[in-house]
């Protein structure tokens, strides 16, 4: 899942490195690699590659043509991840088997996309690039409760 990508963010995993890893569907990409292979890499601490899980479809849809711009683990040990453009931050779980990670919430946010950083519990501030700004932005928390196979990261 690395090669002609691009690593777009990464947090500490487990004694090594969760990474995003973007590939585009019309600028920049291959033509038998577009957004749909996106998703997650995790790294040991020589960045020696351990694994991995693709985008769930409705989030990779939602991220087209591009991918995950910024992602970090939560207080809660949930992915948060933001897409391109789109006001709105995805949470996903680990799931207990196979190759997509579980979709969990959708949250809409006052800034489109790009890096953000967890501050003080489910604080964030994230970069409003079309406004030049960085927010501090409270997030909700998530009920995983109805989700059987979600895990948690950490």
């Amino acid at each position: 899942m690395t090669e002609a990508s691009s690593l777009t963010w990464f947090d500490h995993y487990r004694g090594g490195w969760i990474a995003g890893i973007a590939h585009y569907t019309e600028t920049g990409g291959l033509k038998f690699k577009d957004h749909t292979v996106s998703g997650v890499v995790t790294y040991n601490s020589r960045w020696r590659r351990t694994g991995g899980w693709l985008f769930p479809k409705p989030v990779g849809e939602r991220m087209a043509p591009y991918a995950a711009s910024g992602g970090a683990i939560g207080p809660d040990g949930l992915l948060y991840i933001l897409g391109h453009d789109r006001p709105e931050m995805y949470v996903l779980a680990s799931p207990a088997m196979g190759p997509t990670l579980i979709h969990v919430a959708t949250i809409a946010l006052e800034a489109e996309g790009q890096a953000f950083a967890f501050a003080e519990g489910q604080t964030i501030h994230a970069i409003d690039r079309r406004k030049g700004a960085v927010r501090e932005i409270s997030l909700p928390i998530v009920d995983t409760s109805t989700f059987m196979d979600a895990r948690q990261f950490r």
